[in-house]
């Protein structure tokens, strides 16, 4: 067997769109989530929970090679592609975020899942173990160590100071900066 070809056929998923069914799920709290569901119904249930900025489109190539083995569901979180957009800031708390997972999974009569998060997902998919620990057999997360919960407040620039990796929350913070390089150079916001 040829690892090139093989590889290369593995990260090429056909008709990935046209593939999997689009699906909508009322979770409560006047939130709707977008999401698919691929894979055998009786197996191990593993929910893709995507990051910052990023869609369920950002798992197509893990869709396509776990789907294979297990039931996997990836959703638009709120706020996100064709999910419900909460209006105040208040509605993107993880308490509400990880109640829309639950509202999800009961939508779906899926008692308990394998969460994978990725990025601000994995803040999610640790959060599920928290808030809501019944409904998680494993957790995996993809670039987020857990960080536990606190009380206190760290305003943005302290926080960059002390990551600089979330210095684009810099940017995302003066929302007229924000609208300007979207409106003037939207790729560079997500390529640089």
């Amino acid at each position: 067997m040829d690892f090139n070809s093989s590889y290369s056929s593995a990260c090429k998923p056909s008709n990935f769109w046209d593939e999997w069914e689009h699906n909508y799920a009322p979770v409560g709290n006047d939130i709707t989530l977008h999401y698919i569901d691929v894979g055998p119904r009786d197996a191990i249930p593993v929910v893709l929970v995507h990051g910052w900025p990023d869609l369920w489109f950002g798992w197509r190539y893990q869709i396509q090679t776990l789907s294979k083995t297990y039931r996997v569901i990836a959703p638009d979180l709120r706020g996100f592609g064709r999910s419900s957009i909460p209006q105040t800031v208040e509605g993107y708390g993880t308490k509400k975020v990880t109640g829309d997972l639950t509202g999800l999974l009961d939508f779906l009569n899926i008692p308990r899942a394998v969460f994978v998060g990725h990025d601000w997902g994995a803040v999610i998919t640790w959060r599920m173990c928290m808030f809501h620990p019944e409904r998680v057999i494993a957790v995996c997360s993809v670039c987020t160590p857990y960080m536990p919960p606190s009380g206190v407040y760290v305003d943005t620039d302290t926080l960059v100071r002390a990551v600089p990796q979330f210095s684009y929350m810099s940017l995302l913070s003066q929302p007229e900066e924000a609208a300007k390089l979207l409106d003037v150079a939207p790729r560079r916001l997500f390529t640089a």
